[in-house]
């Protein structure tokens, strides 16, 4: 099923995202997420396009162990039990991407049927990616915020 579909068959407002604003994202959620160490590999290992043709997979940077996060059966209970907001989701077999202002109707079992996408929410404080991989996730990485001490 493609994203927009799942979404439209929920009753969820989306606005679609251009190709710049996709990789605009992409780009971002790098520089947000993963330490400045190991940017370099997340281009190498196709977490954003490049001009020879592959396909570019952000979740890339749970399975080559760059961004560590919850995985399986456990990712899947963490995202139904974070609270949810504005988002952005990726479809990459749709080459798409979508701006969703309320994800509160999105559950990892709706999710379960679109191929491979990563929703992120706005402010990076978390992402949820599901592959197209049987035996590789789906994987959530949640920003913990510390609590200040009085």
């Amino acid at each position: 099923m493609q994203a927009a579909n799942l979404l439209k068959s929920l009753g969820i407002e989306y606005t679609p995202l251009t190709e710049e604003q996709i990789l605009a994202h992409k780009k971002e959620w790098i520089h947000r997420l993963l330490p400045l160490e190991k940017h370099e590999k997340a281009v190498e290992i196709y977490c954003i396009p490049k001009e020879d043709g592959y396909s570019d997979y952000l979740w890339h940077a749970f399975s080559f162990e760059l961004l560590e996060g919850l995985c399986g059966d456990a990712a899947r209970q963490g995202f139904n039990n974070i609270c949810r907001g504005e988002a952005i989701l990726l479809s990459n077999w749709d080459d798409a991407g979508y701006h969703i202002p309320d994800t509160s109707a999105l559950t990892a079992d709706e999710l379960e049927k679109i191929a491979d996408i990563v929703l992120t929410s706005t402010d990076f404080q978390w992402t949820y990616a599901k592959t197209h991989e049987s035996d590789l996730g789906p994987y959530l990485f949640k920003i913990e915020r510390t609590k200040r001490a009085n």
